[in-house]
């Protein structure tokens, strides 16, 4: 009896040791069927960036979001899921890759939200990746990724416009009234409202960023990269609403579009 209990007592360890081993070894995947829940997360691979559903207030009532943060405390949201689209909370949403290749949101009462899709012709993954982009590829795929890292520009092959997008108010994650972007024509930064040019950068370089660009038939971008900073290896940069980018956690200005006539009428743009 007594070998018997401690047998009983060994494989009940087994069983919660293997439990919080999972727990602990968070995933930086989702394989098709899978699904995270509001209390999992995605960690990318070296722990930089994580994915999980986070609870914002907004007029007073929560609602969820699946959001990308900088994994620190005190991070900016960097991406988000569902912009157009609260969760009210609490509603126990999912995020689910099917088995159609599609990775979307889906909560009681509500339609599914679409994230992304891929041709059903491949298995695929969607991974977190270590520059905070979340993509769908392929399994064992050659060319799995175009670049790592955010970017501003245009991808000539399909039409895609990667651009940055101010929130509704400082609270509000849904779609502002301002966006940020590339000219490839210009190769300049440029601030719109409702499609209109609000500001043009001119040839924009205040020592403080390294700009790379990359032009080629294909596609034409810009990225940046922090200089001489080692305290700040990843800056962000945040359009505000107001008509404000930042490097989000300072106080640097990157530039105040308000000022925008006279600046681009003094550079001649």
């Amino acid at each position: 009896m007594a070998t018997g209990l401690m047998m009983m007592s060994s494989i009940f360890f087994i069983i919660f040791a293997s439990l919080w081993t999972c727990h602990d070894a968070a995933s930086d995947t989702l394989k098709p069927g899978d699904t995270l829940n509001s209390s999992s997360s995605l960690v990318s691979a070296s722990g930089k960036f994580i994915l999980h559903f986070v609870v914002q207030t907004i007029d007073g009532s929560n609602t969820s979001y699946l959001a990308i943060l900088r994994n620190k405390p005190g991070a900016n949201k960097a991406w988000i899921g569902n912009r157009n689209t609260p969760i009210p909370y609490p509603s126990s949403p999912l995020l689910t890759l099917d088995l159609n290749n599609t990775l979307k949101i889906t909560y009681p009462g509500g339609d599914p939200i679409v994230i992304s899709s891929a041709p059903q012709t491949s298995v695929v993954v969607a991974t977190l990746l270590d520059s905070g982009n979340f993509v769908l590829q392929e399994v064992n795929s050659v060319n799995k990724i175009d670049q790592q890292g955010m970017k501003l520009g245009v991808d000539h092959r399909n039409g895609h416009n990667w651009s940055l997008l101010s929130w509704a108010t400082s609270y509000n994650p849904a779609p502002g009234p301002l966006s940020l972007d590339w000219d490839p024509n210009g190769h300049q930064l440029r601030i719109k409202q409702a499609g209109v040019v609000y500001w043009s950068s001119g040839i924009f370089g205040d020592g403080r960023f390294e700009f790379i660009f990359l032009m080629c038939p294909s596609r034409d971008y810009l990225t940046y990269t922090a200089v001489g900073d080692p305290s700040d290896p990843e800056p962000e940069w945040v359009l505000y609403s107001r008509g404000t980018l930042f490097e989000y956690g300072t106080q640097v200005a990157i530039t105040k579009a308000l000022t925008v006539m006279a600046t681009t009428q003094m550079e001649g743009v």
